[in-house]
C-alpha cells in the first residue's frame, strides 16, 4: 500500500496535524461543500472559474464577497481533501477537480437523506480538521463555563506537547526524529546547541478564528445545541470515539503505519485509527434493522446517488460512498454491520443491477449501475 518510508512518515504527520489553519471562509460551511456542485458535468475546472460559480451561488445581496475570501473556501475544500490541485506546481493558473471523496460526498448529498450526508460530512471534516473538533466537543462535555478560547488554547497547546513528546519517545535516533519532525510544520528548533525542539505557539486571537467558525460547524452537523450550548446524544457519541481513553490525543492513521515504520510497541499511541474509527450510538435504537434491508438500502441509495457520484469521463463512482452509507447505518441502527460482508450480499444479490469494479490505486474500487429498477421494494428515505 505505502511505495515508501516517506509515505509512511507524511501519513503519520498528518495524523498529528489534523487541523485546518484557513479561518475566514470558514464561517460558512454550505459554501464550501457547494464547490463541488460545479463539476457535476466537468471533471476539473480553473480556480477562477470555480470562484465565479461560488460569486454566482452566493447569498451575498450585495455582491461584497471579495474574489480573495471566496478563494479561501476553495483552500479550504483542499483541506477537506474533497478536490485537490491537479495542474503542474509551476503552472501559474491553478487547476482544481473533485477527488474521490467530493464525488461520493456530492452523492451523498443528492440521495435525499440529510442525516447521511451530514454524517459523511461529519467522517470528511474530521480528517482535516479533528484537532478542533475534539477540543470544542471537550469543552462542550465538561460543561465549563470559562472562556471557549482561553480552552481552546491551552487544550491545543498541552496537545501538541504531548505530541511532541511522544514523538520524541518513538523515534529515539535524532536522525529518524528529525525526518519526521520536517514534515510537521508546528514544530521549530529552538536556538540552543543543541537544537532542541519545541512547538509554534499561538495566541487568543487565532484561537478566536479557528473556534468560532467551527462551533457553527457543530450546531449544524447536529453535534450541539445551539440554544443549550451542550451536546446532543450524537455529539456525545463523537465526543467518545474520538477519545475513548477519556482525553483526545488524535485521529491516528491507518493502525499499521506505526508498525511498518517501526516503531516500538511500547511506544505505539493507541487508537481510534481512521480505518477503524466507530462511532457507537450511546442509546438503544428501538428498532432493529434485519440485514437483508441494510442490503437493500444501500442498493437504493447507491442508485440515488449514482448520477452525482459518478466520474464524469467513466460510468463508475467511489465505493466510498456506500461504504460511508453502511458505517451510518451502524450508528442509526445500533447494529455493527462489517461493510465487505453488506457489499458482498449486496454484488450477489443485485447481481443484474451493478458491476464492482477495482480500484486502480488502494483497496476501494467503484460501482457502476446498468439497472436501476431494484424491484418493487419500498424504501423510506430519512430526511432528517
Amino acid at each position: 500500500m505505502y511505495k515508501s518510508r516517506e509515505e509512511l512518515e507524511k501519513k503519520l504527520a498528518k495524523s498529528l496535524s489534523r487541523h485546518i489553519g484557513y479561518t475566514a471562509a470558514a464561517y460558512d460551511l454550505d459554501r464550501t461543500v457547494s464547490i463541488l456542485d460545479y463539476f457535476t458535468a466537468t471533471p476539473s475546472a480553473y480556480l477562477t472559474e470555480v470562484v465565479s460559480h461560488l460569486h454566482l451561488t452566493a447569498n451575498d445581496v450585495s455582491g461584497d464577497l471579495e474574489d480573495k475570501y471566496l478563494a479561501e473556501a476553495v483552500n479550504i475544500a483542499s483541506s477537506l481533501q474533497i478536490i485537490s490541485v491537479v495542474s503542474p506546481r509551476a503552472s501559474k493558473i491553478h487547476k482544481v477537480a473533485p477527488t474521490m471523496i467530493g464525488r461520493s460526498l456530492l452523492g451523498a448529498k443528492a440521495s435525499g437523506d440529510l442525516r447521511f450526508y451530514k454524517y459523511f460530512l461529519l467522517k470528511v471534516i474530521l480528517l482535516a480538521d479533528s484537532d478542533t473538533i475534539a477540543i470544542i466537543l471537550e469543552y462542550l462535555h465538561s460543561g465549563t463555563r470559562g472562556d471557549i478560547k482561553a480552552y481552546y488554547l491551552s487544550s491545543f497547546s498541552r496537545l501538541r506537547q504531548a505530541r511532541l513528546r511522544w514523538l520524541e519517545r518513538a523515534f529515539p535516533e535524532r536522525q529518524l526524529l528529525d525526518r519526521m519532525v520536517s514534515h510537521i510544520p508546528w514544530i521549530r528548533k529552538d536556538k540552543s546547541a543543541i537544537g532542541r525542539y519545541d512547538i509554534e505557539p499561538i495566541t487568543l486571537n487565532t484561537a478566536r478564528h479557528h473556534v468560532t467558525p467551527r462551533r457553527g460547524w457543530l450546531d449544524y452537523l447536529g453535534l450541539a445545541d445551539h440554544t443549550s450550548g451542550q451536546l446532543t446524544s450524537f455529539g456525545k457519541a463523537v465526543h467518545s470515539a474520538l477519545s475513548p481513553s477519556g482525553s483526545y490525543f488524535w485521529l491516528g492513521p491507518e493502525r499499521e503505519v506505526q508498525t511498518l515504520l517501526r516503531i516500538d510497541p511500547a511506544n505505539r499511541a493507541a487508537g481510534p485509527f481512521e480505518d477503524e474509527l466507530k462511532i457507537v450510538p450511546s442509546i438503544t435504537p428501538r428498532k432493529s434493522t434485519s440485514r437483508m434491508e441494510i442490503v437493500r438500502d444501500t442498493a437504493r441509495l447507491m442508485v440515488a446517488a449514482y448520477t452525482s457520484a459518478k466520474l464524469v469521463h467513466a460510468s463508475q463512482a467511489p465505493l466510498d460512498l456506500p461504504i460511508a452509507y453502511i458505517e451510518y447505518r451502524s450508528y442509526r441502527d445500533g447494529v455493527n454491520y462489517e461493510w465487505p460482508g453488506i457489499m458482498d450480499d449486496l454484488f450477489k444479490m443485485y447481481k443484474g443491477n451493478f458491476q464492482r469494479l477495482s480500484a486502480k490505486v488502494g483497496q476501494i474500487g467503484y460501482y457502476k449501475v446498468v439497472n436501476q429498477r431494484l424491484g418493487d421494494i419500498r424504501w423510506t428515505q430519512d430526511l432528517g
